[in-house]
């Protein structure tokens, strides 16, 4: 299936074997589903693994998700299961992660932050290679990560947090979680989402505003971790007598 373009892969009972990279560069890949009598495999979340679920063994790349949070439970990743995930700006791996395979997120060119709950795992050869100023956040305290020379971890740049708050864009384009450390001045507003005939109106808990969320304000410094959401208005710019126009003619919309 490399460089294939398929958007969705169900991977059948009587498939045993696949090779590691078997789904690489498959750029359309969004979802990868396994038959419940597989003996071997299993999916979660469009993201196949092990029959146990404790080895992540490929992430469909085309996924359009900005930040991915690894299952609780999870303790592998295996090589290069996160190659050339090209969506993805952070990973979250919980507690239970033990081992980070050879080339697993190599070449996931704009992967920027790994926020680990836990102790630091076992890092395979070129596990965070080809990636620009990637940086490993961990919770405060946390003297697992040794560092060497030139002061990273395996590449990554170290930095402690406390909690972190992650954007749900509900549709527009990807915004990248941000670590808080307390005490702080608080997280700054990230660079505004965008979405095709929607404006953005701002950042909410517990779902939107007119859903029964409460508008955040920023410098927001957050009690947990915790996601905000994205509330969005239909642009009157693309409304006109009740049909969507077909060309955006003006930056300006009157109401009158």
């Amino acid at each position: 299936f490399q460089y294939s373009e398929l958007a969705t892969v169900t991977i059948p009972k009587n498939v045993l074997t696949l090779e590691a990279d078997v789904f690489n560069q498959a750029f359309n890949l969004t979802s990868i589903t396994v038959h419940p009598d597989n003996p071997n495999y299993s999916s979660s979340d469009g993201v196949l693994l092990d029959k146990s679920q404790s080895k992540i063994i490929a992430y469909p790349v085309g996924k359009p998700a900005a930040s991915y949070t690894i299952p609780s439970g999870v303790t592998t990743v295996d090589k290069k299961s996160f190659q050339s995930a090209s969506k993805l700006t952070s990973v979250i791996f919980p507690s239970s992660i033990s081992a980070i395979e050879s080339e697993a997120f190599s070449c996931a060119s704009y992967l920027r932050s790994f926020i680990f709950q836990g102790n630091a795992p076992t890092v395979g050869e070129f596990a965070f290679g080809c990636i620009e100023a990637p940086k490993a956040y961990i919770k405060s305290g946390n003297n697992t990560f040794t560092l060497d020379a030139d002061g990273k971890w395996n590449l990554l740049t170290v930095s402690e947090f406390d909690y972190f708050v992650n954007f749900d864009s509900k549709g527009g384009s990807a915004v990248s979680l941000s670590p808080f450390v307390t005490g702080g001045s608080g997280v700054s507003a990230p660079t505004a989402p965008t979405r095709d005939f929607y404006g953005f109106t701002g950042w909410s808990t517990t779902n939107s505003v007119s859903e029964g969320g409460t508008a955040v304000a920023f410098p927001y410094a957050p009690s947990g971790d915790i996601t905000l959401f994205a509330n969005w208005f239909e642009d009157g710019n693309f409304l006109c007598s009740g049909a969507r126009a077909e060309v955006d003619d003006t930056n300006v919309y009157n109401i009158t």
